[in-house]
């Protein structure tokens, strides 16, 4: 994870002692890489827990070695109290505000309000009380009294390191603000390419289903008349170059319309898809099964399919139609007028195959339905 550092560490955080520097340089490390965090708007929970426990440890730590230093450097245990009282009082308002965060499903305000409180607590701790207490540490090792190391400690703070102080920490007070304002509008901006991706998918999904709708049947959900001239004009170029045999098979349903009348449209379109159904179940991987009209379907026998596969599928046609159909509790019972045009022996051009299939199939109607004819038989 890059690191963003909205607390930049510069020379005007020093206190002038090294140990004590190189501590809040690490605090300040940790406070950036939650900034890091929170920016990024991405789910990192488990990092920002492990983050702030690490802060807490290392301040914890620093706070130790800090008064150890200041025990050694004899300063009046009054100081030292208050001093120390600041201490305990940022350890347990950090702990309070990580219970905030975790017990709150408002995680984002909480985060936001746990970024301005430890980059303004920190900033203060640094440039205000530690500051101080070295100015005073810096007078008593020069002899001054604690008393008047404390007055000119204070008047230090009063003057030029006062003035840095005070500017810094308004610095990291609207440097805070400003990324925590960038991440509102980071946040904004990826809500609302959420909501274009999903409007996105919307409209892909609706131009597919209108693309699938324009070449199928919407009952049957089989190819329509468009479609299934284009595949078969497709297939019929390569039966050429393979001088492969095939055949187109018109079918029209004997007895539909009665079912319509008597049972209903509903009853009507559920026999229809059931009929769908049952052809795709009878012919090959390699075939196309198309509904091209109210009751009228065309199924085209690619591969390589002479007269008598032809035959025999049209055979299974025929059968698999005259079996009953269950529609809502009621007993169907149609048949199937089959017309058969091979190709290339009858013609090699689409339209002509259909039109002398549709013939063969007049044929078979009037022959007596529920069978198939050859294009060309007259009986």
């Amino acid at each position: 994870m890059s690191e963003i550092e909205i607390f930049p560490w510069s020379p005007h955080f020093s206190v002038g002692v090294e140990e004590i520097d190189s501590q809040h340089q690490e605090l300040v490390r940790i406070l950036n890489e939650i900034c890091s965090c929170v920016l990024s708007t991405k789910d990192y929970d488990e990092t920002i827990d492990k983050l702030f426990y690490d802060l807490i440890a290392y301040t914890k730590f620093h706070f130790n070695s800090e008064e150890a230093f200041l025990r050694s450097c004899g300063v009046p245990d009054t100081l030292f109290v208050e001093h120390k009282a600041n201490h305990d009082g940022l350890v347990a308002e950090a702990h309070a505000l990580k219970d905030k965060y975790d017990g709150d499903p408002n995680k984002d305000t909480n985060l936001e309000e746990m970024l301005t409180t430890l980059v303004l607590w920190l900033t203060k701790h640094i440039l205000e009380e530690d500051m101080r207490m070295c100015a005073l540490i810096s007078y008593m090792s020069k002899g001054v009294s604690p008393d008047e190391a404390l007055s000119k400690a204070d008047q230090e703070m009063q003057g030029a390191k006062g003035t840095v102080a005070r500017v810094m920490g308004s610095m990291m007070q609207v440097s805070s603000a400003s990324v925590l304002e960038l991440r509102r509008e980071i946040a904004f901006r990826r809500k609302l390419e959420d909501r274009l991706q999903e409007e996105i998918l919307v409209r892909k999904t609706a131009e597919k289903k209108l693309e699938f709708l324009a070449e199928h049947d919407p009952l049957t959900n089989l190819p329509n008349r468009r479609l299934f001239d284009n595949l078969v004009e497709a297939a019929l170029k390569l039966s050429k170059r393979n001088r492969s045999e095939n055949a187109l098979l018109f079918i029209d349903i004997d007895g539909f319309k009665a079912i319509n009348d008597t049972l209903g449209h509903k009853a009507g379109d559920a026999l229809l898809i059931s009929i769908a159904r049952r052809m795709e179940g009878v012919v090959r991987e390699s075939d196309v099964v198309a509904r091209v009209g109210g009751d009228e379907f065309t199924i085209y026998l690619g591969g390589n399919c002479p007269r008598d596969g032809a035959c025999k599928i049209a055979e299974k046609v025929v059968a698999a139609i005259a079996q009953p159909f269950d529609l809502d509790g009621h007993q169907a019972q149609v048949g199937a007028s089959v017309g058969i045009a091979l190709y290339p022996t009858d013609s090699v051009n689409l339209d002509e195959l259909v039109r002398q299939a549709d013939e063969a199939m007049y044929v078979a109607k009037k022959s007596g339905k529920n069978s198939y004819r050859l294009a060309g038989t007259n009986t």
